[in-house]
């Protein structure tokens, strides 16, 4: 049997065994969404769903983490990891469906329900007889917490969930590819992702008498505009690299000009070097431009995660 017919088979025996618990678990940890490192009901509703399966299982790794790890029956072999994480993002559900998230200002809109529902069902069906007995090494199921820009994965390795392992294996949703389709390559996969906020700082005035003002939210709309031009006009075509403002707030009063106005963004780039200098560009012309039209900006720049890259040889 070639390995897309095996695959296929365990696919269809783990949907018709327990393919049902598996939604039905991912619909419950997407009403109760949880952030962070603050992940404990999340935690919870995994050990409850391992629970009576042959696994050595850990808790409290980053707080709220859960390891679980699989002896295979099949011989010796290697130690290989699978995470996913467990965080959802601070945003407000406006879906309507019936298993929507239960709690304010939270919501699972990352698929982070979905990688650790997906997780559970490979270590249910690993876990059973007759694929245990084929397993020659050991796997250990990890249940990552804080993903969304809080590096829980590197806490967790701190703490020695990755001593002995070989490789680590992960994947992420995406509505894109087409249904039943998974995609990967060696090398860079996903960007680095960074965030920068910015104050923007002009003198504020009347709405009737913008002479004698130094308009903060017209320094702002050309700053905007501006910051595009780095990835447009400063980065080669062939370089993959994005920036993207997604916040912009200002003002108390529709006839108020407003002192100073807020934007906020983020910088996507897979070249290291390029990921580097972008700092120093975003200050440097938000700056000029600021100081053309009277006013100035305070940069805060962060790096977050750096670029996904996949091991070519799989570690193993």
């Amino acid at each position: 049997m070639d390995v897309t017919q095996s695959f296929s088979g365990l696919a269809e025996e783990v949907r018709d065994s327990f393919g049902e618990d598996i939604v039905s678990l991912r619909r419950d940890i997407h009403r109760e969404p949880e952030l962070g490192f603050d992940t404990e009901k999340t935690a919870e509703k995994v050990l409850d769903a391992l629970d009576g399966l042959p696994l050595e299982v850990q808790t409290g790794v980053a707080e709220n983490g859960v390891v679980a790890t699989l002896k295979g029956e099949g011989g010796d072999g290697p130690m290989v990891a699978l995470r996913a994480d467990m965080d959802a993002l601070p945003i407000h559900e406006e879906t309507d469906l019936p298993f929507a998230s239960e709690t304010d200002g939270k919501m699972h809109a990352c698929g982070h329900d979905g990688h650790t529902s997906m997780l559970v069902g490979a270590a249910r069906a690993l876990s059973q007889g007759h694929l245990r007995e084929r397993l020659n090494g050991t796997v250990k199921f990890v249940f990552q917490p804080a993903e969304e820009g809080q590096a829980g994965g590197r806490v967790m390795v701190e703490e020695g969930v990755a001593e002995g392992v070989g490789s680590i294996f992960a994947l992420h949703l995406w509505p894109g590819l087409t249904f039943g389709t998974a995609a990967t390559k060696a090398g860079p996969i996903m960007a680095a992702a960074d965030a920068f906020e910015m104050t923007v700082r002009g003198s504020g005035g009347h709405g009737a008498m913008p002479h004698l003002a130094a308009d903060a939210v017209a320094i702002a709309a050309q700053v905007v505009t501006a910051l595009q031009t780095i990835v447009s006009r400063e980065v080669d075509p062939v370089q993959p690299a994005v920036l993207t403002v997604g916040e912009i707030g200002a003002g108390t009063a529709f006839n108020i000009i407003p002192e100073t106005a807020r934007l906020g963004g983020t910088v996507r780039t897979f070249d290291a070097d390029l990921r580097d200098r972008f700092p120093k560009r975003i200050e440097e012309l938000a700056r000029g431009v600021a100081t053309g039209m009277r006013g100035d900006i305070e940069l805060d720049y962060r790096f977050s995660y750096p670029v996904t890259s996949n091991d070519a040889g799989g570690g193993l």
